[in-house]
C-alpha cells in the first residue's frame, strides 16, 4: 500500500482529530509509547510507510478505547518527505514589467540612489 492509497481506518483510531493524508494523521487509539526497540504487544504501530512523531500516553479507558485499556494520542507522517502531491509549482514573484531580474534590481537600485539624492539635496536646501 502506498502513502496516497493509506485511509484513515488503516491506523486504528477510536477518535481522528487530524486527517491530512498524505502529509500527516492524528487520533487517540489503543496502545502504549514505549521505545521502538522494545515493541511489546501493547506498543501502537503505525501503517506501513508511516511512522509516529509524536506519542502521548493518555488516561486509560478514554477517548473511545474501552475501560481499563491502555491509550494514546498519535501524531504519524510518512516515512519519506517525497509525498507524490498534484499541485501546481509555487510561482516565484516576477520583476516589474517583465524585466529580467538583474534589470530589476539594477532599477531598485537607481531608484534608491535617487531617492537619496532628493533627501540630500531637500536637506542640503533647508541649512542655507
Amino acid at each position: 500500500m502506498t502513502i496516497e492509497e493509506t485511509t484513515i481506518d488503516s491506523f486504528g483510531f477510536t477518535e481522528v482529530t487530524d486527517n491530512e493524508i498524505p502529509y500527516h494523521v492524528a487520533g487517540y487509539a489503543k496502545g502504549v509509547c514505549s521505545d521502538p526497540y522494545e515493541v511489546d504487544s501493547y506498543t501502537y504501530v503505525p501503517p506501513s510507510g508511516w511512522k509516529v512523531m509524536s506519542c502521548t500516553q493518555m488516561p486509560f479507558g478514554t477517548h473511545g478505547v474501552p475501560d481499563g485499556q491502555p491509550t494514546v494520542l498519535i501524531w504519524c507522517e510518512p516515512e519519506s518527505n517525497l509525498v507524490a502531491i498534484n499541485e501546481s509549482p509555487t510561482l516565484s514573484p516576477q520583476p516589474p514589467n517583465g524585466l529580467p531580474a538583474a534589470a530589476a534590481v539594477g532599477v531598485s537600485i537607481v531608484g534608491i540612489i535617487i531617492g537619496f539624492w532628493v533627501l540630500a539635496s531637500t536637506l542640503k536646501r533647508n541649512k542655507k
